[in-house]
């Protein structure tokens, strides 16, 4: 265990923003913090870093208690040996690449000869060899966000913290970089703590994923067990797409518009208004067969697939998209039926 937090409270003014929060971290693990703006996340990860004290609670790194209120023990930053990566980059722009990634090595009074092997180093790792005299503020954003991830495992952190490291690059910059983390990760085992609220970041990156919602964790797991099995209705609009179909409970079965579809009883009565909510590749829509009755009122053609608004029969105010091929040849107009796995739909109340 390299990283535990046990109970940590933090508000600010009358607003809690992080409530009992407790996890812990394996040495060599990618834990990604994951959720909406607001949720707590960074504030979670500056309390980790020591930027921010908390009001409740401890914080251990590896065997040493770095917070702790109650015993009135706080470890400043600097002490912590974690390294920091924020979407601003926090690059000094008067310097050149090499004296940025050398700089946390002077402080801490390594040897010229040991600094330059370890900046040579980092800059092979991080593709910035060519760039090593070039000033930092004549570098592009990508250059510069994988300056600071240099310079911030240059001196071997127990830990890298990342707030939000790629958020500030285009789509493609930011999957290039995002492979380029994982590889980096993969080669050097660093334990990374990375805070996000893009989920595909989260899911490419993570050994581990921690999901907040409101200053508490909803769920935690891998990948694929939040994706596929997701504890409760925020997690599964939060994480991937999904397809909802709402409903009322009717004599065992649940009432969609005109449609029945069965309904494995939840402590659910008769009457209970429900959503039926599953992933799109366990929804197919068909021209017959049963499930729920609806008709094409829209579609958008995009040359690889066909999206389709379907209106559901009898429920005027309810309609779903789904993808279809144009292979299938489905036109507006048509009556189809959506059918969902029952193996994987799940129902929630409302």
């Amino acid at each position: 265990m390299i990283l535990s937090l046990r109970g940590i409270r933090k508000s600010f003014g009358e607003q809690a923003v992080v409530k009992d929060l407790s996890f812990e971290m394996n040495e060599g693990e990618v834990v990604t913090v994951l959720g909406p703006s607001g949720c707590g996340k960074s504030t979670t990860l500056r309390m980790i870093a020591g930027l921010e004290h908390p009001e409740a609670g401890q914080i251990w790194i590896k065997d040493q208690l770095v917070a702790s209120p109650d015993r009135g023990i706080f470890v400043p930053p600097n002490k912590r040996n974690l390294g920091l990566v924020f979407q601003n980059y926090a690059i000094w722009p008067h310097m050149t690449v090499a004296k940025n990634i050398a700089y946390p090595l002077k402080v801490r009074h390594w040897n010229r000869d040991r600094i330059a092997k370890r900046v040579a180093e980092m800059l092979d790792l991080t593709r910035l060899t060519h760039l090593a005299d070039r000033m930092a503020n004549q570098l592009s954003g990508g250059q510069q966000q994988r300056v600071a991830l240099a310079r911030a495992l240059a001196y071997e952190p127990n830990i890298l913290l990342l707030d939000e490291p790629l958020s500030n690059l285009d789509a493609l910059l930011r999957r290039d970089l995002r492979l380029q983390l994982k590889a980096l990760q993969a080669r050097l085992k660093t334990s990374f703590l990375y805070v996000t609220h893009d989920q595909e970041e989260a899911m490419a990156l993570s050994t581990k994923i921690i999901v907040m919602n409101h200053g508490i964790i909803e769920q935690m797991g891998d990948a694929a067990s939040i994706y596929e099995q997701p504890v409760n209705r925020f997690v599964q609009n939060f994480v991937g797409t999904s397809i909802t179909l709402s409903g009322v409970i009717e004599q065992g079965q649940i009432r969609v518009g005109e449609s029945l579809l069965p309904h494995d009883p939840q402590s659910l009565l008769d009457g209970a208004n429900v959503d039926i909510v599953a992933r799109p590749e366990h929804v197919t829509m068909q021209r017959a067969g049963g499930g729920v009755k609806g008709v094409i009122t829209q579609l958008s053609n995009f040359g690889h697939s066909v999206e389709c608004v379907i209106q559901l029969a009898g429920a005027k105010d309810q309609s779903v998209l789904l993808s279809a091929s144009p292979a299938e040849g489905y036109a507006i107009g048509q009556e189809v039926f959506i059918r969902l796995d029952p193996n994987q739909a799940r129902v929630f109340s409302r």
